[in-house]
């Protein structure tokens, strides 16, 4: 180099030492390749344009990085959902904004009502199931609590008053007869009741 030739600065970094030249504004670089003017501040100095928003979040391997990640602590290079950090769910699958509040960061939708019904196996829940203490993602029936019956049978109205609580219909006499093992009996193993001939009430075999 000319010793009359004045540097006006040496600044040196992975890809060789840097001279500005005089009269001039930029940076010559004394390597063979030149590098992206942003990589100096993204600490990416491996020849291939950086995006600028990977020093932000700290994903320095060259490829663009979505700007959501280092909010959603996602910094893999994928494109995270907006909604994962508040889910909790980091993977890169977009999680359904109703999770969070029902605790199920699986990646599944879930159905809003499972919080309410403490069903959060992913399967939709019937909205009568809280009601009816039957959590198990089958729809059952409305009347089922008033009858004691939670096997998801559809339960006849008449068997709460009969005692009869097996998911079968029970017949009508049954509870008057105490019969109830769902065979209606008007003169079967068990007879039925009626008056003899004093009047009293009997059964009648």
């Amino acid at each position: 180099m000319d010793p009359s030739y004045l540097v006006r600065g040496v600044g040196c970094w992975s890809g060789g030492a840097q001279l500005l030249a005089r009269g001039g504004s930029g940076l010559v670089s004394s390597g063979s390749s030149r590098t992206d003017q942003t990589e100096q501040e993204l600490r990416n100095l491996n020849g291939a344009g950086a995006d600028p928003t990977e020093q932000e979040l700290g994903n320095c391997n060259g490829a663009g990085a979505d700007p959501s990640e280092h909010e959603l602590g996602n910094l893999d290079g994928a494109g995270a959902d907006p909604t994962e950090h508040e889910l909790g769910n980091l993977n890169g699958a977009g999680a359904d904004p109703t999770e969070h509040e029902l605790g199920n960061l699986n990646g599944t939708g879930a159905d809003p009502t499972e919080h309410e019904l403490e069903n959060l196996n992913g399967a939709g829940a019937d909205l009568t199931e809280h009601e009816l203490g039957n959590l198990n993602g089958v729809g059952t029936d409305p009347t089922e609590h008033e009858l004691e019956n939670l096997n998801d049978s559809g339960a006849d109205p008449t068997e709460h008053e009969f005692r009869n609580l097996n998911g079968a219909r029970a017949n009508p006499t049954e509870h008057k007869l105490e019969n109830l093992n769902l065979g209606f009996c008007p003169g079967g193993e068990l007879g039925f009741l009626g008056y003899g001939r004093e009047g009293e009430l009997t059964l009648i075999l």
